[in-house]
């Protein structure tokens, strides 16, 4: 078992006693505090790879949908709600580095209990030729468990004469009730809800747009709401030290005239030059004031758009 931990770690075993590795626990670092999940290496290369092993995936599938025109009398008002439950058993997708560090170190008490250095997962380690430390992990598609998700998804519009010209609201919710997923399937499930892990489950998000139209002008504002969600580590380890990020609105604002063949369009995005919020910030260890999530949050900054349109 020491040979193997030497063999999987590299050169650097200096900072772990390799005789208290077994089913559960990963080592003892010099600070005496035992270490579940060490981070093994800064970064690590993943080769995604197809897998002719690979089966099918099964899914089951319930959804409720309903359209209510007018409720309670209010004129020009509909609301779209749209209820979702999904079960996926055997899910394909490419295994991660964590998962195969995991079970080739016999985490769970039955990935590996033999430590043997020719496990399935041991294997997908790539090795350098010469110095025989870790090179790279083989990500196989494969069959890795199971996952289950359900929530909401809402939609309300809403639109009125107000004289000289109609002003309207349309607003989208999307509430995730839960998401579950098995990384193995000899892995626990994993609560993902919340969390920026499978690449970010909000507990809801909105997006609502605001215009009025009169005659050939027309202005909007859009505004798009991040509920405060806490960072990828907290799915798998619920006390992590690791912060969450707070809520995040960001606001767009257009405007247009058409006359004739011609017609203009202009905008400011990010109108109020909201800055970014901070992904994995770590107090007294690590600020990672220059991490972010850029799909979510805006890296930019204030920008200015203009445009012109001919038909002929």
């Amino acid at each position: 078992m020491q040979n193997l931990c030497r063999a999987i770690i590299g050169n650097d075993t200096s900072q772990f006693d390799t005789q208290t590795f077994n089913a559960g626990t990963y080592g003892v670092g010099p600070d005496g505090f035992t270490r579940q999940n060490p981070p093994f290496f800064p970064l690590e290369i993943e080769i995604i790879q197809g897998n002719p092993n690979v089966g099918p995936e099964e899914g089951k599938t319930w959804t409720f949908g309903a359209v209510i025109t007018e409720p309670f009398g209010l004129e020009n008002l509909s609301v779209t709600l749209d209820a979702y439950r999904i079960q996926i058993a055997d899910t394909i997708s490419p295994i991660s580095s964590i998962t195969v560090y995991n079970n080739c170190f016999n985490f769970d008490g039955a990935s590996n209990p033999s430590y043997d250095i020719n496990n399935q997962f041991c294997q997908l380690i790539g090795r350098n030729d010469s110095t025989g430390d870790r090179a790279q992990v083989d990500a196989l598609y494969s069959n890795l468990g199971s996952l289950e998700t359900q929530g909401l998804d809402l939609q309300v519009t809403w639109n009125k004469d107000i004289g000289p010209g109609v002003f309207a609201i349309n607003s989208s919710i999307n509430y995730l009730d839960s998401f579950e997923y098995q990384p193995a399937p000899t892995d626990a499930i994993v609560d993902a809800t919340g969390t920026l892990d499978q690449g970010g489950l909000f507990d809801f998000r909105t997006f609502t747009s605001f215009s009025y139209r009169w005659s050939d002008f027309n202005v909007g504002l859009n505004w798009r709401h991040l509920a405060s969600i806490e960072n990828a580590a907290a799915s798998r380890s619920p006390n992590t030290t690791l912060q969450g990020t707070g809520s995040y609105d960001m606001f767009n604002l257009t405007g247009g005239y058409n006359w004739g063949k011609y017609s203009l369009r202009v905008g400011i995005d990010n109108l109020l030059d909201e800055d970014p919020v901070i992904i994995g910030a770590n107090p007294g260890v690590d600020s990672n004031s220059d991490s972010t999530v850029p799909a979510f949050y805006d890296v930019v900054g204030r920008r200015y758009f203009i445009g012109v349109k001919a038909s002929f």
